[in-house]
Order: structure tokens, then C-alpha cells, then sequence
């Protein structure tokens, strides 16, 4: 199965756009042309479904990859994690430049989840919720 996968079956693909993320979201060496190719092809669409029920985990890069396409060109923080042992915060930002064309910020996006959304999965759909830019099922 292809790390990333653009459906417009059942749907009116002018309006929505469907993006299914299975098994995992590959780190971006393998993934990374397929997500920007999945989000040029929704950036025109009015909304957006992300389906993660079969995500079983995936790479914070990728996950910054993909949510700078849901954001501005203005970074913005999705997550820190305090590594005190080390005295160190790891950081997670949006990117200033993707390739191609973004969905934008003011489109509602629509992510599903199930009990199987794990690792990755629960990241994207926790940043893109705790953000305000998504809402979760």
C-alpha cells in the first residue's frame, strides 16, 4: 500500500478532498513526494478529510510536513517536548516553504480516527486539534 493515498471515490472531488494515511506516515525520505503530491492535488478543494483509522504511527517530520500544507507560510509551533535529562526541549514547527500549493488555514479540515490511530496518527491529529485547525472523529 502507497504511504499516502488520494481518494475522490464517493465524494465530489471539487469540494473535498480525501487523504488516507496507511499504515504509517513514512518518514519523508520515502513519503515526502507523496504527501506534497496528495496535498497539490486537495489544495483547490473547499475541505478536507485526513483519515487516519488505519495509521498505525509515523514520523514528526513527515507530521510538520504535511501540516505546514493545513497552515500559512508564518511557522507555527505544533509541539515541545521537555527531554530533561538532557536539559534539552525538542520543537516541532510548521515550514515556511512546501512545495507546491497549500490548503490553506481557513479551510475546515476533518480528521478520523479509531482505536487503532497510534504514535504519528495521534500526533497529527492531536496537533491539528489542539491548534484549532481541525476537527477530530
Amino acid at each position: 500500500m502507497a504511504p499516502v493515498a488520494v481518494s475522490r471515490e464517493s465524494l465530489d472531488w471539487r469540494r473535498y478532498g480525501l487523504v488516507e494515511i496507511a499504515p504509517i506516515l513514512f518518514p519523508l525520505a520515502i513519503s515526502g513526494e507523496e504527501i506534497t503530491a496528495a496535498m497539490n492535488l486537495i489544495a483547490a478543494t473547499r475541505a478536507l478529510i485526513v483519515d487516519l483509522r488505519s495509521c498505525l504511527g509515523g514520523d514528526p517530520e513527515a507530521v510538520a510536513w504535511l501540516c505546514s500544507y493545513l497552515h500559512d507560510r508564518d511557522p507555527v509551533q505544533l509541539t515541545a517536548l521537555d527531554e530533561p535529562a538532557r536539559d534539552f526541549v525538542r520543537q516541532s514547527w510548521t515550514l515556511p516553504y512546501v512545495p507546491g500549493r497549500r490548503f490553506g488555514p481557513t479551510k475546515p479540515v476533518f480528521v478520523l480516527t479509531s482505536h487503532t490511530t497510534f504514535s504519528g496518527g495521534e500526533q497529527l491529529s492531536y496537533d491539528l486539534q489542539a491548534l484549532g485547525r481541525a476537527t477530530c472523529r
